[in-house]
């Protein structure tokens, strides 16, 4: 099967390329035959960052299953990290519950729309790179947050968060626009996380430790009566 790469990809593919293409071609030229191990290792390693680097912008081809217009899918593929109440001001109950799916470099990167509605506000914030897997990671790394508003009125707040090794948040949506459950909302460059804020009285299909892909994982329900 081909492998498809996401045009979120296509500059940092083809730097690596040619920045580890020169690198070996000055070994093999500079080095001597009789350190022919030397070379064959520094191409091998190469060849290992390379097919690495393609796969981390691989970009795969999902169709979301059919759900009910309450379903929350996730948003990414990862692990989910956490899930738990926290206080908000943006929900008018007070609160809400929070669930973080955390993606390792092996994960698609790759970010989608969890619920059909209308993009209320894209916002790019600045911030810290320490380790996405760390809850402070939510209030402290940069990040780029979307909100989302159902046809029911529901809100659902993704927030894409930077990690150690991420150096970009790519948002994909603008403001007013009308989305479905499964379109692309963004890339994440790197080790990274993404966290839902969604109502307080979503009905939870998830627990801590469960593995997760974005658009097809349903994290949770709305209740919508």
């Amino acid at each position: 099967m081909r492998l498809k790469i996401h045009p979120a990809g296509k500059e940092p593919v083809a730097t690596v390329v040619i920045v580890l293409g020169i690198v070996a071609l000055l070994t093999m030229m500079f080095v001597p035959f009789y350190l022919y191990w030397v070379t064959m290792t520094v191409v091998l390693f190469i060849l290992v960052i390379i097919a690495w680097t393609l796969s981390f912008f691989r970009y795969p081809n999902r169709t979301i299953p059919q759900a009910n217009d309450g379903t929350i899918f996730s948003a990414a593929d990862g692990k989910v990290v956490v899930i738990e109440k926290i206080k908000t001001n943006r929900f008018p109950e007070g609160e809400a519950i929070q669930i973080s799916v955390f993606m390792s470099i092996y994960n698609v990167h790759l970010n989608y729309v969890p619920i059909s509605g209308t993009i209320t506000s894209v916002e790019h914030r600045n911030g810290l790179h320490i380790m996405a897997i760390k809850p402070k990671a939510s209030l402290e790394n940069e990040q780029s947050e979307t909100v989302i508003i159902t046809p029911e009125g529901k809100q659902i707040i993704v927030r894409q968060i930077a990690g150690a090794a991420a150096r970009r948040v790519l948002a994909f949506l603008k403001p007013e626009q009308e989305v479905l459950a499964g379109d692309e909302l963004g890339f994440i460059r790197f080790g990274s996380r993404v966290d839902h804020i969604i109502p307080i009285d979503s009905k939870l299909n998830v627990k801590i430790g469960d593995k997760v892909k974005g658009c097809l994982s349903v994290l949770a329900v709305l209740n919508t009566k």
